[in-house]
């Protein structure tokens, strides 16, 4: 069930493939659920990644590859992904996402820019093949571990974590 909540979700473009971060305009005042209505002011997410060690060792793939993410409010999460028709607040992808030493952390990798500053959630896998299809076996976020408060007028250190590997295809 999350493999499709992640893949209803995550429609990467042919555009989105050549960024490294995919920024996406927000207009807080016309877009925001209630939960981030109160949001006057923005904030950006500056993202690194690491997964969970313990799933290295039983992956087909290196743990390397490009992360595609949704960025959602908080408030819009059920433990199993986001409600039917959530807004969507940013596309997300993210090229060279190497995991393979240990399972991170990496250095910051990415920015996403333009969010409003409230409770947000990123949800995302990484794509280890290149079909930008969630696979078995890719590693993928989860609602719990996805949670992040966007500070206003700054940037927001985040780190994308992944506690386990999708268990069917899309």
């Amino acid at each position: 069930m999350l493999t499709l909540l992640l893949a209803a979700c995550l429609e990467p473009s042919p555009a989105d493939t050549a960024d490294s971060a995919v920024d996406t305009a927000f207009d807080t005042a016309t877009d925001a659920p209630a939960a981030c209505a109160d949001a006057a002011t923005t904030g950006s997410l500056a993202l690194s990644f690491r997964m969970e060690a313990d799933l290295i060792p039983g992956m087909a793939t290196p743990p390397a590859g490009t992360f595609y993410g949704a960025v959602l409010a908080t408030a819009d999460m059920t433990p199993t992904g986001p409600v039917a028709g959530a807004p969507l607040y940013a596309n997300v992808v993210v090229n060279d996402d190497d995991l393979t030493a240990q399972g991170g952390p990496t250095a910051m990798l990415g920015t996403v820019t333009d969010l409003p500053a409230c409770e947000l959630s990123l949800l995302g896998f990484l794509d280890l093949d290149g079909d930008t299809l969630v696979d078995r076996g890719e590693p993928v976020t989860l609602p719990d571990d996805a949670m992040v408060t966007v500070a206003a007028d700054a940037p927001t250190a985040y780190e994308v974590y992944f506690r386990l590997l999708s268990p069917r295809d899309q």
